[in-house]
């Protein structure tokens, strides 16, 4: 039977509003995006050195993303985005020891279309490293040796400090300082110290 062309042109509608309605939803849902929680943790890798001896605050550090990171069932940040940040703190702490110090600071997402998004996070932890991490993502360098170790005690130091540390020692006098220092492609945890919107989330 053949329809009447008042019902072809009905249908015709009826499929336009139903076509409309799904890219209106699904433009919302690609602005709406998803919001990482504060506390939330990104696993990234080093891109470039940064050692606290030679790095300055305000000095770029850029690392990629190793691992996705979920909010619920959906993968908001995706392996191969960027985490950027800066260095703000290095040298030594005040004070008679003057143990050695590096801070970093991260303030934006860069996924893999160039797209940024504004985020605050701080390294927690350090895969492998030998340093101390303070609550404000501080890391401080093993406490200064007392005279020039040697034999045994050279062996020892050389287990306590990785090969970076080592690598850039400082001897005054007959104490020996250890600087922090990590190679690129070392890899961190940094936690967002507030939440985040991400528009444009991957898919799962």
């Amino acid at each position: 039977h053949s329809v009447p062309p008042a019902v072809r042109q009905l249908n015709r509608a009826a499929a336009r509003r139903v076509a409309a309605t799904a890219v209106v939803l699904c433009a919302v849902a690609v602005a709406s995006g998803a919001e990482l929680p504060a506390g939330a943790r990104l696993q990234v890798r080093l891109t470039q050195h940064v050692y606290s001896h030679a790095a300055k605050p305000g000095q770029a550090v850029d690392t990629l993303v190793i691992a996705p990171l979920r909010v619920g069932e959906q993968v908001v940040v995706a392996p191969g985005w960027q985490l950027k940040g800066t260095v703000l703190e290095s040298g030594t702490l005040p004070g008679r020891e003057k143990r050695a110090r590096l801070r970093l600071g991260f303030t934006k997402l860069v996924d893999e279309g160039g797209a940024s998004f504004a985020v605050a996070a701080r390294v927690v932890e350090v895969d492998g490293a030998r340093e101390t991490l303070d609550a404000e993502g501080r890391m401080i360098g093993v406490a200064p040796q007392k005279g020039l170790p040697r034999g045994k005690d050279a062996l020892r130091l050389g287990v306590q400090l990785d090969p970076v540390a080592l690598g850039l020692m400082e001897a005054s006098g007959q104490t020996v300082r250890a600087a922090v220092g990590y190679d690129r492609g070392s890899e961190m945890t940094v936690e967002l110290t507030s939440a985040a919107t991400v528009t444009g989330a991957p898919a799962t």
